[in-house]
């Protein structure tokens, strides 16, 4: 049981890896080259805290750290600031669900949402204490309230599509899959 329960965190890392590579992909095709007054979500954001709610060992932090840094490169991002948020927002997403297994979903997407309200102050707070250039206000807030909204659309996709159902102390797997960062 333990090596099938391996093979399939194995499959998920895997998985996740193949979606982020894709999404970051669609993010550098250039659909509109107009200056834009909103941002859209980050959905592979959203993407990696569905997956720590719901796996956290399918998605250890060095996975995220390598995810998010190749993004920041990608995306001439400050290098690291995004990735190190993220696993810092994604560690105290496992944390604070591993106490409560069976949180409902209005529960999840409000901590979820906690974070990325947390990456997204943090974010803007650190760039102004080193006087690096910000975009407006307004496409940092309208990025956050989008991808807060979207939680509930990728944790469904997740959940339908790629089969990540979350960890309960009834399944089985509560002991080798709950707790790994």
């Amino acid at each position: 049981m333990d090596n099938m329960a391996s093979s399939r965190v194995w499959w998920f890392r895997v998985l996740f890896v193949i979606v982020a590579m894709g999404l970051m992909f669609f993010r550098l095709l250039p659909l509109d080259t107009r200056p834009q007054n909103w941002a859209g979500p980050d959905i592979l954001m959203a993407l990696i805290f569905a997956w720590s709610v719901r796996r956290p060992a399918a998605i250890p932090s060095i996975l995220i750290a390598l995810v998010i840094f190749s993004e920041d490169l990608v995306l001439q991002r400050e290098p690291g600031l995004q990735a190190a948020l993220v696993i810092i927002a994604a560690a105290w997403l496992k944390l604070s669900l591993s106490y409560n297994s069976d949180a409902s979903a209005l529960r999840e997407w409000m901590l979820v949402a906690a974070a990325v309200v947390g990456v997204t102050v943090a974010t803007r707070f650190i760039l102004i204490v080193f006087f690096v250039p910000l975009p407006g206000l307004g496409l940092h807030l309208s990025q956050m309230v989008a991808t807060i909204l979207i939680y509930p659309v990728v944790a469904a996709v997740t959940h339908f599509v790629f089969g990540l159902r979350p960890v309960t102390a009834q399944s089985g797997e509560f002991g080798t899959l709950r707790g790994r960062s």
